[in-house]
């Protein structure tokens, strides 16, 4: 792609529908100050000075694909509790669709508070519920997705999976064949527990730490040869068109048509790596949906990641500011 067609690619962006399917959680964060330690136990006290909370997991993929303007919609199980209500109106505040989320009696939304003082995480805590969803609940979320794909209000589906419970071997199995039968793409942030079963998918993007325990192996993260040979094994059981396996502070490598490329990371100021793989995936969903070539789809995703890592907290790439950074790296 030449640099006079970029503005169009971004423009562009705004005509794609996507649909993300996965498990979403609430960022809480409680921020505060931290000058003295405890005379109660040997920890700080922290003295709070406000309290956000913010969308996230398959939510922030969301955020992030309406923050590039793209138009959005969730497939997603949240609690009946007050976090649930807390970021379901998020996600309505945001623009995106939330008709594909059902509210479960039974569960807890998942969500993780983090307790922050003077930009330092000090501690997290979790609230979750990781059994599996109700079969009734998935039956009715094939659905939802078929009648999305059927009304052509889908254009590239995403699976975005954190293992808490709602992707299972036949959902995900349910849902790439009536995407592959309608020729819609996949792309897939993956987890453990469902490695394997994302097969005959457009696009399969792990990092190294999920790849190692994917194949239940300890591959060094300099160890090229040993990632690349690992990559192709993974393959002849996934049979996907790309894999896209990112490596942090190394980059991004490529595998696609039985080639690889390695993409190195930019210099950046890291500030917090959480969040990054959801940017990833949301840019190169919509250069999927696009029929962007994968060598351009995999820089510019690579640039987004690292220009989230610079800020704070769990945020969504910002569109202009990844504009201007493509402009300026990918056309130097």
């Amino acid at each position: 792609m030449n640099k006079e067609e970029l503005p169009q690619l971004f423009t562009q962006f705004a005509n794609v529908k996507a649909l993300v399917i996965g498990d979403i959680m609430l960022d809480s964060y409680i921020i505060g100050t931290a000058y003295r330690i405890s005379p109660e136990a040997p920890v700080p006290v922290v003295n709070v000075q406000k309290k956000e909370n913010r969308p996230g997991g398959a939510a922030n993929v969301a955020v992030n694909l309406k923050s590039l303007g793209a138009q959005v919609s969730m497939c997603a199980v949240l609690g009946n509790d007050e976090e649930g209500n807390l970021l379901l109106s998020s996600l309505e505040k945001a623009g995106i669709y939330t008709d594909g989320i059902i509210k479960d009696e039974t569960r807890n939304t998942t969500t993780k508070t983090r307790i922050v003082a003077s930009n330092h995480q000090m501690l997290r805590v979790d609230s979750e519920n990781c059994e599996p969803v109700n079969q009734n609940i998935v039956s009715d979320l094939v659905k939802y997705v078929q009648s999305k794909i059927e009304k052509k209000q889908c254009d590239v589906i995403i699976f975005e999976d954190y293992d808490k419970g709602l992707l299972s071997e036949l959902f995900i199995q349910k849902v790439v064949e009536i995407a592959n039968y309608h020729k819609i793409p996949v792309v897939v942030d993956p987890k453990k527990n469902n490695f394997f079963s994302y097969k005959k998918v457009t696009l399969f993007k792990p990092n190294l730490k999920e790849l190692n325990e994917g194949l239940n192996v300890c591959i060094p993260k300099n160890d090229l040869p040993a990632i690349q040979c690992a990559v192709k094994e993974l393959n002849q059981t996934l049979n996907a068109e790309t894999i896209m396996l990112t490596l942090s502070e190394n980059g991004v490598l490529l595998y696609t048509s039985n080639t690889f490329k390695h993409i190195k990371a930019h210099s950046r100021q890291i500030a917090d790596v959480s969040g990054a793989g959801d940017t990833v995936i949301s840019v190169a969903a919509l250069c999927v949906a696009m029929n962007v070539k994968t060598d351009f789809m995999a820089e510019l995703s690579n640039i987004a990641g690292g220009l989230v890592c610079e800020k704070a907290g769990v945020v969504p790439v910002n569109k202009d500011e990844l504009f201007k950074e493509a402009s300026r790296i990918i056309y130097k």
